[in-house]
């Protein structure tokens, strides 16, 4: 399992943790050069599998809503986050580790 790959501009190898730290998965930049990277291999396959997850999230959402009488007068979308907030790090941690090995990358 690879650990970095290189930027396909200046060839600084980027980590897990650099595409860990980029605040929108879709529009990635090298941290080094800051030369927009698109990731070519993975995006269609990564897309329909977010909106999936998406919903199933929310179907988790809204039995853990019914499941629990206090949490019935409490917005829906409060306990979206306060229940589902760690499986969005985790899902930060892997998608950047899935994305560094089976990726591929070409500058914009």
């Amino acid at each position: 399992m690879k650990n970095s790959t290189p930027c396909p501009n200046c060839q600084e190898e980027i980590t897990i943790e650099d595409f860990a730290k980029q605040d929108n998965h879709f529009k990635l930049a090298c941290p080094y050069c800051e030369a927009k990277i698109k990731e070519t291999a993975l995006t269609y396959i990564i897309l329909p599998a977010m909106v999936i997850s998406a919903l199933v999230f929310f179907s988790a959402t809204i039995w853990i809503k019914e499941s629990f009488e206090a949490l019935q007068n409490v917005p829906t979308m409060l306990v979206f986050v306060g229940f589902l907030l760690p499986f969005y790090f985790l899902y930060q941690k892997y998608y950047a580790a899935f994305i560094v090995n089976k990726g591929s990358f070409k500058v914009k």
